[in-house]
């Protein structure tokens, strides 16, 4: 019989001369059971430092000095867009005109440093390009405060806002998730005040953003690698047919 631990061996070992009719499978059950709740040499078992590893995390600070730095030390950073929400409003309801019910919501996450949630909001000041901030969600139980950035832009035009939905909608009929975007920004912007420090958020700093870049590609997911550009990062020569044999089909 295999036992997983010392400690589950011992109790195995106390089951047999105390029951020596016990059924193997039921035996075998107790056994597993008591491998998996093992204690360690300090006396404390696996479920106890599981419970303290995730009260570790939960009071772990949403920015940390780690992921501030990472954003500081670099003048661009990729995020994906994951949702893009029109509002469209006609008429009127029973107490204001649906015609200003006009407007976007556009969110969507980053993977590194860690996960972090974005939230892109727009307004029609031309005075700036748009900023961009660290900002925090308090889930409803009030334990814990999500990280998530905050970014504003300027789209008068709402340019801005048309190229971000084309751009998302090719990268879904494409057959893919998400679409990319990426900010540019001043290097060296990102690390807290003192008193932001002392908030956990960006109470005080507003960071400018200087450019966004997208991504507007329509192509087959199904596309063969030797089929794609040749700039295309899944681009590759290999089993690629001879001219003649040659079909998209």
């Amino acid at each position: 019989m295999w036992i997983g631990s010392p400690s589950a061996m011992v109790v195995a070992t106390v089951l047999v001369r105390r029951e020596p009719y016990l059924p193997a499978s039921l035996l075998l059950s107790l056994v597993k059971m008591c491998s998996f709740c093992k204690v360690d040499s300090w006396g404390q078992s696996m479920f106890e430092r599981k419970k303290a590893a995730t009260e570790s995390n939960s009071q772990q600070p949403p920015w940390d000095h780690r992921t501030q730095t990472f954003f500081a030390e670099r003048d661009h950073f990729d995020f994906y867009i994951t949702s893009v929400m029109r509002r469209a409003g006609f008429g009127e309801s029973s107490t204001f005109n649906l015609g200003r019910e006009q407007g976007y919501e556009i969110s969507g996450l980053m993977t590194a440093p860690k996960y972090l949630l974005v939230e892109l909001k727009f307004d029609d000041d031309p005075k700036e390009f748009g900023t961009w901030f660290y900002h925090t969600y308090s889930r409803p139980d009030g334990q814990r405060r999500l990280p998530f950035l905050e970014i504003w832009l300027s789209d008068t035009d709402h340019a801005i806002r048309q190229a971000i939905t084309n751009a998302h909608r090719s990268a879904l009929i494409s057959g893919s998730k998400r679409s990319l975007a990426r900010l540019w920004k001043r290097k060296g912007d990102g690390i807290f005040t003192p008193e932001e420090a002392k908030q956990g958020w960006s109470c005080e700093s507003r960071y400018p953003v200087t450019g966004l870049l997208l991504w507007d590609q329509l192509e087959s997911a199904r596309l063969p690698n030797w089929a794609l550009p040749y700039s295309h990062e899944r681009f590759s020569a290999d089993a690629m047919p001879e001219w003649h044999d040659l079909s998209l089909e």
